[in-house]
């Protein structure tokens, strides 16, 4: 795990160095919307059952460098403020306009650090870093803004647990991440 995140924080830098090599420089914020996929054990034979939620309240701010005529690197930060999979972010998303110019590819490798906390009387999520890679597309909807959809695969996915009533910590049932779907709409400046 710890080699995981060293690689990441090694690409964030060596992006950040290259700043005055890009041929053009954007700022932007992003709004997006997750689907969390989780795989909860309902039963101590059932391991199948597949949950989701929908985390609607989520903005990043963005450095973006266009590397070259279709190559973007784009480092985001940004914090996901309600449900299971909440907490501060910070990424690296490789876009490449290899299809048309106003469709692109997206690869991008995401740290967040999940807040943890509890569901209430008959859950709870862990405080943890989850390291995550995605892979989307995008649309340039405007000169300005884009529209952006991904899917976010953690290394590791131990979310939480849950139980249900009365609580019996004896008899946790756990949760598993198996994924984020995220919608996203952004804008960005050129400086």
């Amino acid at each position: 795990m710890f080699s995981r995140i060293s690689i990441t924080i090694v690409i964030i830098t060596a992006v950040l160095q290259n700043i005055g090599y890009a041929q053009k420089v954007e700022i932007g914020i992003r709004f997006n919307a997750d689907v969390v996929i989780t795989r909860e054990q309902i039963s101590e034979t059932d391991q199948k059952g597949i949950y989701s939620s929908v985390d609607p309240y989520i903005a990043h701010l963005s450095i973006t460098l266009r590397m070259s005529d279709y190559l973007i690197s784009e480092l985001r930060g940004g914090y996901a403020f309600i449900g299971p999979f909440d907490g501060p972010e910070l990424g690296l998303v490789l876009k490449s306009e290899i299809i048309k110019k106003n469709l692109y590819i997206i690869v991008c490798d995401l740290l967040h650090w999940n807040r943890g906390g509890s569901g209430g009387m008959t859950s709870n999520t862990y405080k943890k870093l989850f390291n995550t890679v995605g892979i989307g597309v995008g649309l340039y909807t405007g000169t300005n803004s884009s529209l952006e959809l991904m899917f976010l695969k953690p290394f590791s996915g131990d979310l939480g647990y849950t139980w249900y009533y009365p609580p019996d910590p004896e008899k946790k049932k756990p949760i598993q991440l198996v994924g984020v779907i995220r919608i996203s709409f952004g804008f960005s400046w050129g400086l």
